[in-house]
């Protein structure tokens, strides 16, 4: 059996992202369900985004070294690009 390894933030990242967007698309409703409720929208739509934040930082926690190398073979291939015009001027 394959075991998943995750890092130590990506879980308590995701399952607070999920209850922070939860909060705020209640919110959000609330806000549309009551007269007067333009404030709770606003709020609501701030915490949806928090939430979706929080979820992004947590999936960048996991993935920071496949991201990382990723960029590093990029700057790797710009830098060889920049070498080749150079050279050949």
């Amino acid at each position: 059996m394959i075991e998943k390894r995750f890092h130590g933030l990506f879980l308590p990242l995701i399952v607070s992202g999920i209850i922070i967007s939860t909060f705020g698309i209640f919110l959000f409703f609330l806000g549309q369900g009551i007269k007067h409720g333009e404030g709770f929208e606003i709020i609501g739509i701030r915490f949806l985004v928090a939430g979706i934040a929080t979820i992004a930082l947590g999936y960048f926690a996991q993935y920071y070294t496949k991201i990382r190398n990723s960029l590093l073979i990029f700057k790797y291939f710009l830098e060889n690009i920049n070498k080749k015009t150079k050279s050949s001027r």
